[in-house]
């Protein structure tokens, strides 16, 4: 699945069109630009604004998967040394009609309605087994029949967890499709109205995203990064560092600090985490071209990946600490 059960999750972007006098939240500008019919743009707005909200919750019914294949394995034998199923915590039945009335609610968004109802389809498929799952581990069962019925639900969530994939997948898929529209049209309006500290900074998270759908393309991770190509990655990185290099410089003017409504030394956080992601994109490209593998202790022991220099786990997991320097400035 696209950027999940590669790493925990990657936080989603919050859109913003920067700072100032003009409080217009940044997603409605967009949906707004050039057109008179407020109503129908604030439905809009309201109904892509709750389909991050489920999509940040999508993220998190993930991190559940992933932590029971932690503890369980996902082999068709159970690991018995663990209490895996105490977890299944994030879905019930109140989220899965939050979804299908969000699929059914004006204005028609087709490809992403179509693709939540057939996700909240498999979440009612989902439920019993997580609920049977979070009953016999919290209540213990597993020590007096030896994990006998913990087997059998083991094979239900593999099962479950295989049709769950692909449609969660498809899921994301649309939602990322909606999501580019939405930053397509913010570079574009930063653009035309000069905003060059957030046009530079937004740019740069676009361009980080880009990264990072050429690492799920190519399915990376630090068992076979050896494996990857460079090709694609390089441009992008050379991308990344023009935007950050033109976003610090525009940080510097203290007429584009004034226009934009930024403070100088508010983005000090956000520049250095951004010069850690350019680095460890470096790290991962120096990786790939010399065929640097992960030491075969590291990966046979389940160490952190994330403080595994030039692994795509790190790529990752530094990209998630930009993203909340991003969204804290917005929320400035």
């Amino acid at each position: 699945m696209k950027k999940m059960l590669v790493v925990l999750s990657v936080l989603l972007m919050l859109i913003s069109c920067g700072k100032g006098e003009n409080k217009e939240n940044g997603v409605e500008k967009i949906f707004n630009n050039g057109k008179s019919d407020s109503k129908t743009s604030g439905n809009e707005i309201k109904k892509y604004n709750d389909y991050v909200n489920i999509y940040n919750r999508v993220l998190n019914i993930d991190k559940d998967f992933i932590d029971y294949f932690k503890d369980a394995g996902n082999q068709e034998q159970l690991k018995k040394d663990e209490s895996p199923g105490t977890g299944f915590n994030t879905l019930n039945q109140d989220f899965i009609n939050q979804i299908k009335e969000q699929a059914k609610k004006a204005p028609a968004m087709e490809n992403l309605d179509k693709a939540a109802l057939a996700l909240a389809g498999v979440y009612e498929e989902l439920l019993p087994i997580f609920q049977e799952a979070e009953n016999y581990y919290k209540g213990k069962e597993f020590l007096s029949d030896n994990y006998a019925k913990g087997q059998e639900i083991h094979k239900k969530i593999l099962g479950a967890f295989e049709k769950y994939n692909g449609v969660a997948g498809l899921f994301v898929t649309e939602f990322d499709k909606k999501s580019d529209e939405v930053f397509a049209k913010e570079l574009e309006m930063l653009k035309k109205e000069g905003r060059v500290i957030g046009y530079n900074r937004a740019l740069f998270m676009d361009i980080s995203k880009k990264i990072l759908n050429e690492m799920d393309r190519q399915k990376l991770n630090a068992a076979n990064v050896t494996e990857g190509s460079a090709e694609k990655i390089k441009p992008l990185h050379e991308e990344l560092g023009k935007a950050l290099t033109d976003f610090q410089n525009a940080f510097k003017d203290p007429k584009l600090l004034e226009k934009e409504g930024y403070e100088g030394g508010e983005a000090d956080s956000y520049i250095s985490e951004a010069l850690k992601f350019k680095g460890s994109v470096a790290a991962l490209i120096n990786r790939i071209e010399n065929k640097v593998k992960v030491d075969e202790f590291k990966l046979k022991h389940n160490f952190p990946m994330e403080n595994e220099d030039g692994s795509p786990e790190q790529v990752y997991d530094i990209y998630e600490d930009v993203i909340g320097e991003h969204n804290r400035l917005n929320r400035k």
